[in-house]
């Protein structure tokens, strides 16, 4: 009933039954548990949010043009969520001895960043999803895409930002990741006018539906992003006491040029951003042969990652960090 009294399941069914629900019970009770709306729990009146008011672009050149920027926004997160995912201690590697809970914590950890990760790639299929109908409908004068831009800053809501960082997942890395994905905030905010633009009629209803769906996954990346913080908050008080990292973290920097395994991963990237563009040139999102791929150059960017992160090093998808004191 409150976030104080959340755990683990315990090792046993008898060790659990104590806090199981009968079927009698929630049919007599049910009135007590918390309706989901949204994807979250309403413990209280419901209040239907207030109607977004966002001005329109004035035309479908400038809606195109702000699609380009907000394709190298997903990307761009979707490199720092990977980034962020590598530094995890593997949870086969978990210090259990002392953190009995530890490796369930970083299973379901690395799990919902990985699946974040992996919504982020999506929109960017998405975004080009849009330029490219915008332009085969005729409603803007020139192709726009393919956009596989890696924008140089990310917003954090009240009209800031901040610029690009490759971070391992410490409690300033995670707050910024929920700042970007608040509702109404960072990146949320950026499809605000999107969406008030292809609501209007010249433009084909399925182009709204593309667009809102973003806005929708956004709310659950914030959900999940909080629930992480949630779990990870139990590690953060012994480690600043100590003046030592989490014990779910590893202290990862991005590798040097030099770096043989770097190299392959960065050769790895550009040719999965190759057949990426080939297929969002025709439009044709569902393009066997690259997609097929395209997948196959993330599954080796996976093993190489991992591979890279047993040294202290992550993929340096990009130049523009900053590498802070882990906290």
């Amino acid at each position: 009933r409150s976030l104080a009294s959340r755990a683990g399941a315990l090792g046993t069914p008898r060790e659990n039954r104590p806090f199981q629900m009968d079927h009698y019970e929630i049919s007599q009770r049910w009135q007590e548990l918390a309706v989901v709306l949204r994807g979250k729990e309403i413990s209280q009146i419901y209040r239907a949010p207030t109607a977004d008011t966002a001005n329109p672009y004035k035309n479908p050149e400038v809606l195109a043009a702000k699609l380009y920027d907000l394709a190298g926004l997903e990307q761009v997160l979707c490199l720092e969520y990977l980034y962020a995912l590598y530094s995890l201690v593997a949870p086969e590697e978990a210090d259990v001895n002392t953190w009995p809970t530890l490796r369930d914590d970083l299973t379901f950890v690395s799990h919902e960043l990985l699946l974040v990760a992996v919504s982020e790639m999506r929109h960017l299929r998405w975004v080009n999803q849009l330029l490219w109908e915008l332009d085969h409908t005729g409603l803007t004068k020139k192709a726009y895409g393919p956009a596989l831009e890696v924008a140089e800053r990310i917003p954090v809501g009240n009209g800031h930002t901040r610029p690009r960082q490759l971070r391992p997942l410490n409690r300033k890395t995670l707050a910024d990741f929920i700042a970007v994905e608040a509702p109404s905030g960072g990146i949320d905010g950026q499809y605000a006018r999107v969406v008030a633009t292809l609501r209007q009629p010249q433009y084909p209803n399925s182009l709204y539906q593309l667009a809102g769906r973003i806005i929708a996954d956004g709310v659950e990346h914030f959900s999940k992003f909080s629930e992480i913080e949630t779990v990870l908050r139990a590690y953060q008080g012994g480690s600043q006491a100590n003046g030592t990292r989490p014990p779910y973290l590893r202290n990862i920097t991005p590798a040097p040029g030099d770096n043989p395994d770097a190299k392959q991963a960065l050769d790895a990237y550009q040719r999965l951003l190759n057949y990426l563009e080939a297929a969002y040139e025709k439009g044709d999102m569902e393009d066997a042969n690259n997609i097929v791929f395209a997948r196959q150059e993330m599954i080796n960017l996976q093993a190489i990652a991992q591979k890279l992160a047993t040294q202290g090093f992550g993929i340096p998808f990009f130049d523009a960090h900053l590498n802070e004191a882990d906290e």
